[in-house]
């Protein structure tokens, strides 16, 4: 089973994701991703 790869940031992830999508579609020219600016913590 695939259980991916350790990232420490969601950032990490999507800075990674818009590369390889970048390098491997010329037809995409940019990608624009926009989060909230929140922390959220998950409930104990």
């Amino acid at each position: 089973m695939n259980r991916g790869e350790y990232s420490p940031s969601v950032q990490k992830t999507l800075y990674e994701t818009q590369v390889i999508v970048l390098s491997r579609v010329p037809e995409v020219e940019e990608i624009e991703i926009i989060m909230p600016n929140s922390i959220t913590s998950p409930s104990t």
